[in-house]
């Protein structure tokens, strides 16, 4: 489904589900207006069946589509940008590899819970012997349908326990990073990368490397240096950073998921012009008051000079009275000044031009 609009929902459950399967009792699914609007009641009006939903929030129905969307966005990030212009042709594979992979919650294939029957595999294909045409037997479907059900129950109850038995142990330490090791750090892909490779963001890979740990600078802060290029430093807190894993690339490469992270570190007090927005041609001098690994505070400085080159530059305020910038307000006037944040996913993009001073 290339649009997901009320309609097109409306067609691929009246296709897919009710003219394939039959007509069901009720249709359960999250409060998004294409699933809940006019178009879904007159379909469910039609067919003769109710529409629930699980309203804001419901951690067991919303957890079931989140552990597929986490695989799925897992999928599309390891598809090449030119695999990625084609998705249509990989989503069904997608789809199969995850039909027929064990689920843990239900100890069994979702393959074998809907049809009743283990899925035949490219490489079963080659080892299995022929089918026997046996004579397909409705009592067998229903009574292993009912046997799957009581087993994903009770593996369910089995998983709960273990799951809160690891969570609740304690002594669990994570291995300690020292100089010298390779790791990768957290990067939010920015919206003109998005735009520039035709991704959504979130189908871009957020982790880049290989990084090697120079310098401790505290019990949670790191130095680190590009591994192609030891000149590129970098300081990011311990949240951000996790162990390289796997092997490391012979060279460079153009990949965007193997270079050096696009967004370079930004210090307080540096000097830099800011724009709005990637399309704007209008810059802000500005000078930078804070930063974390969140995002980056900007005070905005100007002059009143015509001569831009020659004028002296001071913070900028604005009047409470009359929202108005002054680089010089009165004593008896209350003023507030010119800053706003620039998000870490769009440093790149929205501060430009860094200098290192006036």
């Amino acid at each position: 489904m290339q649009h997901r609009t009320a309609t097109n929902v409306m067609r691929f459950v009246r296709d897919r589900i009710l003219l394939r399967h039959g007509t069901p009792n009720s249709i359960h699914s999250d409060h998004a207006r294409e699933l809940v609007g006019r178009v879904m009641t007159d379909l469910a009006a039609t067919f003769n069946y109710v529409n629930t939903s699980t309203g804001g929030y419901c951690p067991t129905g919303n957890s079931v589509i989140e552990s597929f969307w986490q695989y799925f966005n897992v999928c599309l990030r390891d598809l090449s940008d030119a695999e990625y212009e084609n998705i249509e042709e990989h989503v069904q594979n997608i789809a199969w590899v995850w039909n027929t992979t064990t689920r843990s919650s239900i100890g069994a294939r979702p393959f074998e819970v809907m049809t009743g029957t283990p899925p035949v595999t490219i490489s079963d294909s080659l080892v299995l012997p022929p089918p026997v045409n046996d004579t397909l037997n409705m009592y067998n479907i229903r009574h292993a349908s009912a046997a799957y059900a009581q087993h994903a129950r009770e593996h369910g109850d089995f998983m709960r326990q273990l799951r809160a038995a690891v969570l609740n142990k304690h002594g669990c330490v994570l291995k300690r990073l020292k100089i010298g090791d390779l790791v990768k750090i957290y990067v939010p892909p920015s919206h003109g990368e998005a735009v520039r490779r035709h991704h959504k963001v979130k189908h871009i890979c957020q982790w880049r490397g290989p990084l090697r740990i120079v310098k401790r600078l505290s019990e949670t802060t790191f130095e680190l240096a590009s591994y192609f290029n030891p000149n590129k430093r970098f300081r990011r807190h311990l949240t951000n950073v996790r162990r390289w894993l796997g092997p490391v690339p012979a060279n460079a490469t153009s990949s965007d998921n193997s270079i050096v992270p696009l967004i370079s570190d930004v210090k307080t007090g540096e000097i830099a012009f800011a724009i709005d927005s990637t399309t704007s041609t209008v810059m802000y001098l500005v000078r930078v008051t804070s930063a974390d690994e969140t995002a980056v505070n900007v005070h905005a400085w100007g002059t009143t000079s015509k001569n831009h080159l020659t004028g002296k530059y001071k913070p900028v305020m604005i009047l409470n009275s009359t929202d108005q910038p002054t680089t010089r307000p009165r004593k008896n006037q209350q003023c507030r000044p010119w800053t706003w944040k620039i998000l870490v996913s769009t440093v790149n993009d929205l501060l430009v031009l860094k200098t290192a001073g006036l």
